[in-house]
């Protein structure tokens, strides 16, 4: 397996964090590039204000047009990291959503049952109101009757 830096160990040691700058060029050059960042914008979104989601909404759009849809590059095993670590910032996005959205369907569920409730209570409060007034209406009837 070809080594994909191009530092020998000891200079990795010497180099530090320029070592990583030819890597994250190589990345951010790469065709799955956009696919990567698409899923990472994804990630940041699940818990994101709505406006800091339309942000990254309008970034992730950006990205996408600004990028070329080839999937494969020069390095085959550059292609298959970013490729299974696109899928695994997929899978994370989707388990970080599945509390929200289970919250999301609970509360959705618990506003259906309130609102039959309240529509339920709505007709018997408006038969009980008629109910009570048809009384109220005979009860004065009757005062107001005349004896025969």
């Amino acid at each position: 397996m070809e080594n994909l830096f191009p530092f020998e160990a000891n200079e990795m040691e010497i180099y530090g964090s320029e070592m990583s700058s030819p890597f994250k060029a190589q990345i951010a050059s790469h065709p799955r590039y956009p696919s990567l960042m698409s899923a990472y914008i994804e990630c940041r979104k699940v818990r994101a204000p709505p406006k800091m989601a339309s942000l990254l909404e309008e970034i992730a759009q950006e990205n996408h047009r600004s990028r070329d849809s080839s999937e494969i590059g020069a390095d085959p095993e550059l292609d298959k990291f970013l490729e299974l670590y696109c899928k695994l910032v997929y899978r994370y996005e989707e388990e970080l959503s599945k509390p929200f959205d289970e919250a999301r369907i609970f509360l959705s569920n618990i506003e259906t049952q309130l609102s039959d409730i309240c529509k339920v209570a709505y007709v018997v409060l408006d038969h009980y109101d008629h109910h009570v007034l048809c009384e109220l209406l005979l009860r004065k009837r009757k005062r107001l009757s005349f004896p025969k």
